[in-house]
């Protein structure tokens, strides 16, 4: 049974088909002189228009459709889903035409119009498309994409193969037909299948219903196996059942040899922690009192000997926040004389974990017959438990000597967490949950919009599920659900006066992300999957860099909206020249702090240093009180517009009067659903600003608030210091531990903990900044900052006063003398930064 999709381009051609004339030169006509100056150049190919059209035809014969072919994409499954079936030709093929690359510039554009009614059809490697944040928003949508408008009503679809889509790229590296492949391929006339893939469907359709504008939204991304019938590929996806090699004999996608639970501190450096009394498994519903696992204790801060020479897990340079259970310590301990991981017993008061302490449970897996994985841990206070998968690779043997070579392990992933921070045991109770490989998501969602009468209402509820099937070829599938929402309300009142307010949700399991681990993905084409050696610390493997795993998103993390994601599964396709988000202030396209596009920020270059200000000399909101301006922070989560794992209310009020004096007074309660953590603050901020084209514009701010934040957010900062040197600081990297070779240098950009400066504070901030033009030809701006942090008393801390201070002066003059401009420029910054008790870092400069 095949799918096939294909599009061509129409046109008309001259005459029929031509033989080869052996007629005399006088019957014959005289080709004729080709003067390219008057006729242009045209290339001869076998793509080009005038060579006649190419008829496509189904399996049946039966004519489908005649054109020049630009985009095709075949997908064939077996009728019957014997193996032994004879010639049986699976597979997901997807080709793009030379014409598609070279003449069209991989971007195809129809459009339609009829008596109100306007249709486009895109097909292209990188198109932009949006429908809701919190359903997918992405830069390169790589696919087809169809969007109708009706009036009062319209609609847009996309569909795209995710997982080996074909970009550009492919070409530089002599992938001449264009066609991905993989470890699961059979060659037919020529052309590389790929048995397995991943798809996209979706689609929005809006409508006008009343004052309201009313949008629906459902997408679904899948994996597919063409080597079964389409009964078993459906929309929840399904996994590889078959020997990696291609076409054989039916069987497990790996064998499974052990299932890791990993029972962690949800919210580290809190002092409290969780305690373990127990944990369950079973198997195909019956409890199996013979498989209990083996407990061992790690530290994510503390070098492990897995981190070590031939005891290396090779994950230092995974991603970060993707972490696996250090299986080749285990093995090798496992199968020594003498043991060298130390093991533990859970006494009648169970186990205790805090701060960056975890606990594994290593349960040894029968190797045939499992269809259906069941635990049970009986837990209390602040725990979190994942989930991880160490299996043989490929089926390559069993040599317990060599586990670096034989295994491999999936990332952990949550499964279940405390609501809150639990210290007194009260929440003690068994926590159920299964295992499973991913197979799909689906994602559901209605919006809800108007303006009217001052009125601006935007809100939006989706629902996402997220299916697993356990990795056998008979294996039960289970889901997990969550939902997210929001709504936003503004008025305007009386002309100056407004009042608003924002009530959000997003559960800690909401994700519009396919995570998809398969061995055939490190043979991902070889070059198109390779990563940067410098980027990813040196590694030099996928297995080193990306565990064999792709991410999917739906959302990208594009903190900088520019048309680069900051995350691709093809790194080549990530943002390459840095993250500098919100500050593309003048709309030309470049950030105001990258306006050379490089990879480093002006401010840490000389010359542009003049035009630019480092992060902690600018002014802007900080409402979630992490040290850095909202507008300037860059994370590595999908740009949904709240953080997963929240829920809260936010409400203001406030005016804006004629003379360029605004006032905004509001509350906001943010709590984390699992972590625990909570962002309560009352503020008020004033801002008065005076603008005079002949004299130039003064801007005062005043911020106040008084704030009980215990949320901590990381972000990721470019190091320096005064004299555009390294910072030398010892970074947390891979699963367990910190290496003190990796200091961060300049133009690096690290992540950094914020160590929650405002527990319990009342924080001032104000900023003046001036940019006047005292005479023609001579400029100067000057800014000043002072932050003040009042913290009271805390379990963490004592009362303290901690005090913030910059400022900048830049002044140039232009000197224009016929062809000639001299413009000397000269620009001082300081800054200070002090407390009572001396426990913060102090800075002066």
């Amino acid at each position: 049974m095949s799918i096939v999709l294909s599009v061509v381009l129409l046109c008309a051609s001259e005459g029929g088909a031509q033989l080869v004339s052996r007629r005399s030169l006088l019957s014959r006509p005289v080709p004729e002189y080709d003067n390219y100056a008057l006729q242009g150049f045209r290339r001869m190919g076998r793509q080009e228009f005038d060579r006649g059209t190419t008829l496509v035809f189904d399996d049946f014969g039966n004519l489908l459709m005649d054109g020049v072919e630009l985009y095709r994409l075949t997908q064939s499954h077996p009728v019957f889903d014997d193996p032994t079936t004879e010639a049986r030709d699976p597979g997901s093929q997807l080709q793009k035409s030379l014409l598609y690359h070279e003449y069209l510039a991989r971007l195809v554009l129809a459009k339609d119009t009829y008596v109100g009614s306007n249709q486009r059809l895109i097909i292209g490697d990188r198109i932009r498309t949006r429908f809701t944040s919190l359903t997918m928003d992405m830069a390169a949508l790589n696919g087809i994409r169809w969007d109708g408008d009706f009036g009062r009503h319209g609609f847009s679809l996309v569909t795209s193969r995710l997982d080996k889509p074909i970009y550009e790229l492919e070409a530089i590296f002599s992938y001449e037909d264009n066609v991905h492949y993989d470890s699961r391929v059979e060659e037919v006339a020529g052309l590389s299948r790929s048995l397995l893939a991943a798809f996209l469907l979706g689609g929005y359709a809006q409508t006008r219903v009343g004052i309201f504008d009313l949008g629906l939204t459902y997408l679904n991304q899948f994996r597919v196996d063409t080597q079964v019938g389409l009964a078993q590929n459906s929309l929840k996806g399904t996994l590889p059942v078959h020997d990696p090699g291609g076409i054989g004999v039916a069987r497990r996608p790996s064998f499974i040899e052990y299932l890791v639970v990993k029972i962690a501190d949800e919210t580290p450096r809190d002092g409290q922690g969780a305690r373990v009394y127990d944990v369950r498994i079973s198997l195909n519903g019956v409890e199996r009192d013979d498989i209990r696992p083996v407990i061992t204790r790690h530290d994510t801060e503390v070098l492990e000997q897995s981190n070590l020479g031939a005891n290396a897990n090779n994950d230092r340079h995974f991603p970060r926040g993707r972490t696996i259970p250090p299986y080749v310590e285990f093995i090798k301990s496992s199968v020594a004389p003498e043991p060298f991981l130390p093991t533990e017993t859970a006494g009648a008061n169970g186990l205790e974990v805090s701060d960056t302490e975890y606990l594994l449970y290593w349960f040894a897996m029968p190797e045939a017959g499992t269809r259906e994985v069941h635990f049970e841990a009986l837990v209390a206070n602040d725990y979190e438990i994942s989930v991880s998968e160490v299996y043989v690779a490929g089926l390559i043997g069993k040599d317990q000597n060599r586990p670096q070579d034989r295994n491999r392990a999936t990332y952990f992933y949550r499964v279940a967490g405390s609501p809150g921070r639990v210290t007194d045991s009260s929440n003690l109770g068994w926590v159920g949950f299964d295992y499973g490989r991913q197979t799909g998501i689906t994602v559901g969602g209605v919006t809800l919009s108007t303006a009217v009468a001052g009125f601006q209402l935007s809100a939006e509820y989706d629902m996402n599920w997220s299916f697993r099937q356990y990795p056998d070829l008979f294996g039960q599938y289970h889901q997990q659900r969550a939902e997210a929402y929001y709504v936003n309300l503004k008025k305007d009142v009386g002309g100056n006066g407004f009042f608003g307010g924002e009530l959000f949700h997003i559960s800690p399991h909401y994700t519009t992300t396919l995570s998809i681990q398969d061995g055939s993905v490190a043979l991902y084409g070889g070059v198109p999957y390779f990563t940067d050696l410098i980027a990813e610390g040196g590694a030099g493997t996928v297995d080193q860099t990306r565990n064999t795993t792709m991410e999917l998103d739906l959302v990208d993390d594009n903190d900088d909206r520019d048309v680069f994601p900051e995350n691709h599964f093809l790194p080549a396709f990530a943002d390459r020249d840095g993250v500098f988000p919100g500050l593309d202030g003048d709309l030309d396209g470049r950030p105001g702090i990258n306006q050379n596009n490089n990879s480093l920020p002006d401010y840490l270059e000389p010359f542009l240093l003049y035009y630019v200000d480092p992060d902690d000399y600018a002014y802007g909101d900080d409402m979630n009180n992490n040290g850095v301006i909202d507008r300037r922070e860059d994370d590595d989560k999908p740009d949904y517009p709240y953080d997963r794992d929240s829920e809260g209310v936010h409400l203001f009020t406030g005016g804006r009067w004629d003379n360029g004096l605004q006032l905004r007074l509001g509350l906001l309660d943010m709590r984390q659903i699992l972590g625990g953590g909570r962002n309560w603050m009352r503020y008020v901020k004033a801002e008065y600003t005076i603008d005079e084209p002949s004299l130039g514009k003064i801007q005062a701010v005043n911020f106040l608030k008084r704030v009980k934040d215990t949320i901590s957010d990381e972000l990721n900062r470019f190091a320096y210091d005064d004299t555009f040197g390294p910072l030398g600081s010892i970074t947390p990297v891979g699963t367990r531990g910190v290496n003190p070779d990796d200091l961060i240098g300049i133009g690096i950009a690290t992540y950094q903990d914020w160590p929650l400066r405002m527990r319990d504070s009342v924080v001032n901030t104000t900023f003046v900044e001036g940019r006047l033009k005292w005479f023609p030809g001579f400029t100067v701006r000057s800014n000043a900052k002072l932050e003040l942090n009042f913290q009271r008393e805390t379990a963490f801390h004592e009362a303290n006063r901690i005090q913030d201070w910059s400022s900048v002066v830049a002044a140039d003059y232009v000197w224009t003398r016929g062809n000639w401009t001299v413009r000397p420029q000269l620009k001082y910054m300081a800054q200070r930064t002090t407390d009572n008790k001396k426990v913060v870092l102090q800075a002066h400069g």
